[in-house]
């Protein structure tokens, strides 16, 4: 090799020669012996045999063609290997030993106060000699090297420094607010993300040889195996930081599996480097790395399908660190000729770029939440609001039914029937508005509403008119299609009582249909209210059915429950005011009016009121009434009945 000035590592290739003792036994004049027989010349402009047990020797032989330069310093770019030795040979034979380095020596036996190898030596102008290089790694064989001046040495120093700590800085910063974001807002994933980013510098500082050269100076054994505690605790901070940031416990129980399963394998491949040979343990470190970052990738991905503007800079951040890995991977485990200098760039490039879109994930998910939360205010404010009206109306329609009660202590037969009517819908109103947390008031609880307002306001009205409130109270309007249809009678009923059904363990289902009557929707609801009212209340399993059924000209609606059923002498007599049958439901509250009731408004309406015959158990009961028009679809509820 022709030295003319700096020589960059492109300028060795075709002048590096090696020689690989895998007994590691070889000293230092056998080697020379050695030549050339066993020595072998190196294709590349570096030397990489892989991860390699073996010893490797290097040979350089070179002329100095300046004519000035006499100082010179061979580079070594790596910053640590477990034995490492070169020497300076001269024509004459003798040799200088430029730098002795191993497992027992600290940073300071280093000729040079320089964070990676790197050794002076002299040779004047016109004179040459022989650079032997002797090492083993328990990582890669990979050794780049460069030649340079005094001053090439010096500017490269500088340069390398400056670039350093400008990454160790922006770095830092980062790792820094992130620790105050998740002290100031208790932010579990900045925490996360800290523990990450501070991981990720610890190793690029490893690498750098800057953590040796600083931060443990006195520990060459520790400085050995730092690359796999520091790349262990990079991958392991990684996956957790990608768990807590995604939130995959509860909602991605596979994502939450598969980077634990990553957390798991970082510490137990961490662990293992105590029982199992160091080499394989960082080759190993090397692809879980790439697998771990795919995962925290993938996870990313799975995601973002679902909520991409939330985990958007994720995505991004980590596409940066998989590309990085997998160049790492090409170069260390399949000899592919990319420079390492290239490498570590790539790598703090990635680091500091990801890092800040790290941040500005963290950032995003913080306005998100914030906005979400100040929507969820106005929500529960409107809901609140909404609540107020509702319980407004509630207790108005309390103090009503209150006049009512009273005026039902001294008032005939026709109040009393009011007050039962009005009792069982009324309870149920009263468990939906106090249980609702929807943001709109559904429209069957607004019906509800306005049906029991009506029905108050005209008892109400009756009262103040005229005492004699019966027959008004029993006469069925016989217009045809006035007010609400029928399904939507029953839908509204089915509503008022299903809170009841529910507390109770029971199904209530209604059938719908396209029938209707010739009564008022009014009556109609007060007729199947009563007969809804008692299925509810004497079933303790099972559940109810609420549908129609065409007969003839009049329609039959009908209830029909799981409950302990009655006989036929049973509902002529319950059918009689105030009785109460003796049996299973006799103890529940009641005053025996609500099959009376029904029965007097069916006939009132043109109808009757019917005990349906049948085998199985329960008991059904129907309110037949006039029918207004056919219906479509009669025989597929007859078919959903049967």
């Amino acid at each position: 090799m022709q030295l003319t000035g700096a020589m960059p590592e492109e300028a060795l290739r075709g002048t590096l020669f090696a020689l690989r003792d895998p007994s590691h036994e070889l000293g230092f004049e056998a080697a020379l012996a050695a030549w050339p027989d066993e020595w072998e010349r190196v294709a590349q402009s570096h030397i990489d045999f892989g991860y390699t047990p073996d010893v490797v020797w290097v040979r350089q032989e070179m002329k100095n063609e300046t004519e000035a330069t006499e100082r010179w310093v061979i580079y070594y770019q790596e910053n640590f290997k477990q034995i490492f030795d070169a020497w300076f040979v001269r024509p004459d034979g003798t040799r200088e030993h430029l730098i002795s380095q191993s497992l027992d020596k600290p940073f300071t036996d280093r000729p040079l106060d320089f964070p990676q190898l790197a050794a002076p030596f002299a040779l004047e102008p016109g004179a040459s000699g022989v650079l032997v290089t002797r090492f083993w790694s328990e990582g890669t064989s990979l050794l780049p090297i460069t030649i340079e001046t005094e001053d090439s040495f010096a500017r490269l120093s500088a340069i390398k420094s400056a670039r350093n700590f400008m990454f160790y800085g922006a770095l830092g910063a980062f790792v820094l607010a992130a620790l105050i974001g998740s002290v100031l807002f208790r932010s579990r994933a900045a925490a996360a993300y800290a523990g990450y980013a501070g991981a990720g510098l610890l190793y690029i500082m490893h690498a750098d040889g800057t953590a040796f050269q600083y931060l443990y100076p006195a520990w060459p054994r520790f400085n050995s195996s730092a690359s796999v505690v520091w790349g262990g605790s990079f991958v392991f901070f990684a996956a957790f930081y990608s768990r807590t940031f995604l939130g995959t416990r509860g909602a991605y129980p596979t994502l939450h599996a598969m980077l634990g399963v990553v957390m798991a394998a970082s510490l137990g491949l961490g662990l293992s480097m105590f029982v199992l040979d160091k080499q394989f343990v960082k080759q190993a470190f090397v692809v879980l790395a790439l697998f771990g970052l795919l995962c925290c990738l993938g996870a990313g991905i799975a995601v973002a399908r679902r909520k991409f503007k939330e985990v958007r800079f994720f995505v991004i951040a980590w596409t940066g660190a998989v590309v990085s890995s997998l160049l790492m991977n090409l170069i260390q485990n399949f000899g592919v000729d990319i420079s390492q200098e290239a490498m570590y760039n790539s790598m703090r490039v990635v680091f500091v770029a990801d890092a800040g879109l790290m941040g500005l994930a963290l950032l995003d998910r913080y306005n998100q939440l914030r906005n979400a939360r100040q929507s969820a205010l106005m929500d529960s404010l409107s809901t609140a609001q909404r609540n107020l009206t509702l319980t407004r109306r509630l207790n108005d329609l309390e103090r009503q039914m209150d006049l009512l009660e009273d005026a039902s202590r001294r008032k005939d037969r026709a109040f009393a029937d009011a007050i039962h009517d009005l009792r069982q819908p009324l309870q149920a109103l009263r468990l939906s508005v106090r249980g609702s947390r929807e943001s709109a008031v559904p429209d069957q609880t607004e019906r509800s509403f306005l049906y029991l307002e009506q029905l108050i306001s005209d008892y109400l009205e009756q009262l103040r008119s005229r005492d004699d409130t019966v027959t008004a109270l029993l006469t069925a309007e016989t217009e045809t299609e006035q007010g609400l249809p029928l399904d939507e009678v029953l839908a509204s009923v089915h509503e008022m009582f299903l809170p009841d059904a529910q507390d109770k363990g029971l199904r209530f289902v209604r059938v719908s249909t396209r029938h209707e009557v010739q009564t008022p929707p009014l009556e109609v609801m007060r007729i199947v209210s009563n007969l809804v009212a008692n299925a509810i209340k004497y079933t303790d399993s099972g559940g109810v059915l609420l549908g129609c059924r065409r007969q003839g000209d009049m329609l039959r609606i009908e209830v029909h429950d799981t409950g302990p059923g009655m006989t036929a002498e049973e509902f002529l007599l319950a059918v009689q005011r105030e009785v109460r049958l003796a049996g299973p439901g006799s103890a529940r509250p009641g005053e025996g009016y609500g099959l009376s009731i029904a029965s007097d408004l069916a006939v009132a309406a043109g109808g009757r009121l019917s005990r349906l015959s049948g085998g199985g158990r329960g008991c059904a009961i129907a309110a037949v009434l006039p029918l207004a028009r056919q219906a479509a679809g009669a025989r597929a509820e007859e078919a959903a009945l049967g």
